[in-house]
C-alpha cells in the first residue's frame, strides 16, 4: 500500500479535520446521515488512538484491517455529502 495511505494512521490528529468539518455541516443542514458518518469518524479516532497507545493491540506495525476502513469511511462520508447538499437544498433562502 502507498504510503501517503498511512498518513491517518501516522497522525491520528489529522481526523479531527473531517470530524470538525462533518459536524458543522450536519449543525447547518440537519442531515442525521451526516451526525450518523460523524459519529463514525469519532470512533475511527478512538480505534487509531486506541491502536497507537497500545491498548487494542500491541506490537501493530502495518494494519491490514486499513484496507476495509478507508474505503468505507470515504464511501460513508461520499454519502453524508450528499445528504448534506439534498439537506441544504431543501431548506428556505435566509430572510433578511
Amino acid at each position: 500500500m502507498p504510503q501517503f495511505l498511512y498518513v491517518l494512521i501516522d497522525y491520528p490528529a489529522l481526523i479531527l479535520l473531517p470530524i470538525v468539518v462533518l459536524a458543522a455541516l450536519s449543525h447547518w443542514s440537519g442531515s442525521r446521515t451526516a451526525w450518523a458518518v460523524t459519529g463514525l469518524w469519532v470512533l475511527y479516532l478512538g480505534y487509531e488512538l486506541g491502536v497507537r497507545y497500545e491498548v487494542l493491540c500491541s506490537d501493530c506495525i502495518r494494519r491490514t484491517e486499513m484496507y476495509v476502513v478507508y474505503p468505507l469511511l470515504a464511501l460513508v462520508t461520499a454519502v453524508a455529502a450528499v445528504q448534506i447538499y439534498v439537506h441544504a437544498r431543501r431548506r428556505p433562502p435566509a430572510r433578511r
